[in-house]
C-alpha cells in the first residue's frame, strides 16, 4: 500500500472544531436532499455526456425562447443548471476530502484489527499459560464474538 503506519489522533479541539464546521456548511445548504436507493435508482443521471446536452439544450432555448411554451420557465430551467453546475464545483472540492477520510478510517482500520488479532493470539497464549479464569472467559467472549461476525472470505479455509 501506498502509506506509512498512520499514527494520529485528533484533539478534543480538532474534534470541535471540525463538528462546528460541519454544522456550519449544513446550516448553509439547508435545501439539501437525501434519496432513498430506490429513488436514486429510478432518476435520470446528469454525467458529463449528459451534461453537455443539458448546456446546449440550455443555450439554444435562451437563444429562441419564443418557441418554448408560456408554461415552461426558462428562467428555473437556468436557475436549475446554473445551480447544477455551483454543486459539481463544490463537490469536485468535497469529493477528494470525503475519499481521503474514507480512505483513511479503512487503512487504519486494518491497522487496529492486525493489531487486534496479534493481541488475540498474545491474550490467549497468556490464558492458557496463567490459568486465570477471567481471563479465559474474556477469551471466549472475543471468540464468540469472531464467529458470529466471520465472514465466508474471513476464513482461509474457504
Amino acid at each position: 500500500m501506498a502509506y506509512n503506519n498512520i499514527s494520529v489522533s485528533l484533539t478534543d479541539a480538532q474534534k470541535v472544531a471540525l463538528r462546528t464546521s460541519i454544522a456550519a456548511l449544513k446550516n448553509m445548504l439547508p435545501f439539501l436532499i437525501n434519496l432513498t436507493p430506490a429513488e436514486r435508482k429510478r432518476l435520470r443521471k446528469t454525467g458529463n455526456k449528459r451534461l453537455s446536452y443539458v448546456l446546449e439544450v440550455l443555450r439554444v432555448a435562451t437563444a429562441n425562447p419564443q418557441v418554448l411554451p408560456t408554461s415552461f420557465s426558462l428562467t428555473e430551467f437556468t436557475k436549475d443548471v446554473v445551480f447544477m453546475n455551483d454543486l459539481a464545483e463544490f463537490l469536485g472540492i468535497l469529493k477528494p476530502v470525503y475519499e481521503g477520510m474514507e480512505d483513511t478510517m479503512l487503512a487504519v482500520g486494518n491497522e487496529a484489527i492486525r493489531e487486534a488479532d496479534e493481541v488475540y493470539g498474545y491474550l490467549k497464549v497468556a490464558g492458557k499459560k496463567s490459568g486465570s479464569q477471567a481471563l479465559n472467559i474474556s477469551i471466549q467472549k472475543i471468540s464468540n464474538n469472531l464467529k458470529q461476525n466471520k465472514k465466508p472470505a474471513d476464513d482461509p479455509q474457504k
